[in-house]
Formats: structure tokens, sequence, C-alpha cells
């Protein structure tokens, strides 16, 4: 699979459930079918993180789903 590298910050979506996010410096969102660690769950928090499409259905209806290859805070 192709591995992305993203910049952006954490966001936190009541809907369906409620669930975390990632809404990047370019304005696209999305959704770490893993979730994101709880170290990482504070709003607004800039990270960069390696994502990966995923193929698999999601309930959920809110940006791209993807897989959560690797997350760390800040900016580079």
């Amino acid at each position: 699979m192709t591995t992305q590298k993203i910049t952006g910050k954490i966001t936190h979506q009541t809907t369906e459930g409620g669930f975390w996010g990632i809404i990047s410096d370019d304005g696209q969102r999305y959704r770490p079918v893993e979730g994101i660690p709880q170290v990482f769950q504070k709003v607004g928090l800039q990270v960069q993180a390696e994502i990966e499409p995923y193929a698999g259905f999601s309930v959920f209806m809110w940006g791209e789903n993807v897989h959560l290859r690797s997350i760390s805070a800040g900016n580079a």
C-alpha cells in the first residue's frame, strides 16, 4: 500500500457515537480506523502522521478512512 505523510490537527467529532480524526493542513479529513492513541487525543494538537488508504467498509460518514502507521506531535 502507498504510505502518505500528512500534517494537521486532531479533532473530535461527536456524531455517530464520537470519534477522533485528523484535519490536514490542506483541509482534508482523515479517520484512522484503529483510532488515535490516547496520548494524542487533544483537540487542536498539531501532528505529523503516516497513513495508508483503508479498503474496507466503515459506518462512519466523515472523511477518508485510513490506517494510521505512525503519529507524532508537532510539525516539521
